[in-house]
């Protein structure tokens, strides 16, 4: 055989060797609400990461990997995370996996180590989260700043008399606890009860409310908003409101404009972040999905998440990086991340696998059917 032919040979060998260890797909999970409660931030969170991944997947070269999304619906129960994960990786065998849900990340943890998956929480930020494990990373605002944000503007307003109730999960029990704390360092009278998720009724809590001469309510929960408004206008109750997230509704809107209720909320919208790209976000995820969810924050945040995650993905194979090294490279990159030019702002990441760089602002409805910020 001829020299030349050697050379062919063995050029075609080094090069199938080369292209073998190409990643082609890079195979995405996402597990959170889409149908029961809380759907605003299922729904909205992967919208968003499907447009991002479609955006990604028009855009890449040749030699980056294609990206596959796929979704599954925990409706918003805690028990529902593992059979959403485990049918994510039997099924589709993902890489990694985005969660909107807080209850169920900290159920994952077990699974997550010993499948050696990276997690993104998508929503919340919290010091829970931050003491799990390597494999959980939080892009999202802080807990406990929301919490702290509410008790400094009670305090602002004088207001000294507050009742809080909160949903029975970890956001809103961290979120409430951290207000109830801060208003006790404050001497500011305060008490605080755990909200049963099936409640319909809250006329006794009302009452005493009215009997003890309550100023502030707190309501930090996802539903229920309106009938806990209605149930207090029936009962000639009007005090100063805080809620959060879910107390937009459209019940809650139309009722603050026409009792003339004064109601404040930890809010992040487009006036926080990156003002221009988080506008033309919010036209692009129109023009797609017809509508944009009340808590379009969710969007920002998850476009953000996934945005930064896919620009991490998408230089595997320029790095060379083999498909057992996948997560840790991931990880490692991901500890990494410094002010990353995103929609919710600059965003960094600290060793606790904690986002820095996206803020609560305080919002309220002052007789209007419109948020308007507090500050400013």
């Amino acid at each position: 055989m001829k020299y030349w032919a050697y050379i062919f040979i063995l050029s075609s060998v080094f090069f199938y060797s080369c292209q073998s260890n190409k990643i082609e797909k890079i195979k995405i999970g996402y597990i959170g609400p889409l149908t029961e409660t809380a759907t605003d931030f299922g729904i909205g969170s992967s919208n968003a990461l499907q447009l991002l991944v479609t955006e990604y997947n028009q855009d890449r070269d040749k030699d980056q990997p294609e990206a596959e999304l796929y979704i599954e619906d925990d409706k918003w129960k805690k028990e529902n995370a593992i059979p959403c994960y485990k049918k994510l990786k039997e099924k589709h065998d993902i890489d990694m996996v985005f969660m909107s849900n807080t209850d169920g990340t900290v159920a994952l943890q077990d699974l997550l180590i010993k499948d050696d998956i990276i997690l993104v929480n998508l929503l919340n930020n919290d010091a829970l989260l931050s003491s799990l494990n390597k494999n959980t990373f939080k892009i999202g605002k802080k807990t406990e700043d929301a919490g702290e944000m509410v008790a400094l503007r009670i305090a602002e307003l004088e207001l000294n008399n507050v009742k809080i109730f909160y949903y029975p999960n970890d956001f809103m029990k961290r979120v409430a606890m951290e207000t109830y704390n801060d208003l006790k360092l404050r001497n500011i009278t305060c008490e605080i009860k755990e909200v049963d998720p099936n409640q319909k009724s809250f006329t006794k809590e009302i009452k005493k409310g009215k009997e003890d001469g309550t100023d502030c309510f707190v309501y930090f929960t996802y539903h229920q908003a309106s009938i806990f408004l209605d149930q207090c206008m029936k009962s000639n109750v009007k005090p100063h409101f805080f809620g959060i997230n879910l107390f937009i509704d459209k019940d809650v809107i139309e009722r603050t404009a026409k009792d003339s209720l004064f109601i404040e909320i930890p809010f992040f919208t487009h006036r926080d972040g990156n003002k221009f790209k988080a506008e033309e976000l919010l036209v692009k995820y129109k023009a797609k999905y017809q509508n944009v969810p009340e808590t379009y924050w969710s969007i920002f945040q998850a476009y953000d998440a996934g945005g930064l995650v896919m620009d991490i993905l998408g230089n595997i194979n320029e790095q060379e990086i083999e498909k057992k090294e996948l997560t840790n490279y991931l990880r490692e990159s991901l500890f990494s991340v410094n002010l990353y030019n995103g929609v919710c702002g600059n965003i960094s990441i600290g060793k606790d696998g904690a986002s820095k760089g996206i803020y609560f602002s305080l919002y309220r409805y002052n007789g209007k059917s419109e948020l308007e910020s507090v500050t400013k």
